[in-house]
């Protein structure tokens, strides 16, 4: 399997691929922040990517800590009903692959936009 992943990443535009596809999760999180004004950020480096509610940056171990972990308990469960599977912490990476579509990915966005919605309506 190890092999197999070299293999299939050494392809030309293997890696290009992946970073469109995390840069249009990644902008339709933010939207989806803006739109609903949740204070919340992404760090992300190519398809590998946190998300934290609560703070406007994370850089240190200490302002990781500082995220609304119960807001994050909420979307992740929130994110479950929906049928999207992310990680269950704010410490742990969400990854994007080569094998989600371009609908997985909007699937996603709009689940957290209807999350978003009632989370914020209360």
């Amino acid at each position: 399997a190890g092999l197999a992943t070299l293999r299939q990443l050494a392809h030309p535009g293997t890696y290009e691929v992946l970073e469109t596809k995390a840069q249009k999760l990644e902008e339709g999180f933010r939207a989806i922040f803006s739109k609903y004004h949740i204070q919340a950020v992404i760090n992300r480096f190519g398809s590998m990517m946190t998300l934290f509610f609560g703070v406007e940056r994370v850089i240190t171990p200490d302002e990781a800590r500082k995220c609304d972990r119960q807001r994050f308990s909420r979307f992740f469960h929130g994110m479950l009903k929906r049928g999207v599977y992310l990680p269950p912490a704010p410490f742990e990476a969400m990854f994007v692959s080569l094998a989600h579509s371009e609908s997985d990915l909007s699937q996603t966005i709009a689940a957290f936009d209807d999350w978003a919605k009632r989370e914020t309506l209360g």
